[in-house]
């Protein structure tokens, strides 16, 4: 039963460390897509009067912000994951302790 416990400790451990890595890469992501924003609507506003360049900073930006977009979605669903393996282990090693007192009960 001892090797069950430290075996999800050890997972817990594990997750807490990658979470906290795609916690740090989402703030990243979010600093960069709000960069990428401001960038564009600068540029986009710099040359106003030449309406294909801003129509070509605009695409690009766009573009670029969506990607981001999508790679801070997948970073949010990764945190999710990780997050509910670490409750799933935590409810585990508080089961196995149940099993233990029921094991000393009888």
């Amino acid at each position: 039963m001892q090797d069950l416990i430290s075996y999800y400790q050890n997972q817990i451990e594990a997750h807490s460390i990658t979470l906290s890595d795609v916690r740090k890469q989402l703030a990243g992501s979010s600093t960069l897509r709000l960069a990428v924003f401001i960038t564009t609507i600068f540029f986009a506003y710099l040359f106003f009067e030449n309406t294909k360049l801003v129509l070509g900073i605009a695409v690009i930006g766009i573009g670029i912000f969506l990607f981001l977009v999508s790679r801070h979605t997948n970073l949010q669903y990764k945190r999710d994951k990780l997050m509910a393996l670490k409750t799933i282990n935590e409810t585990e090693i508080q089961v196995c302790h149940i099993f233990v007192l029921a094991d000393f009960g009888s």
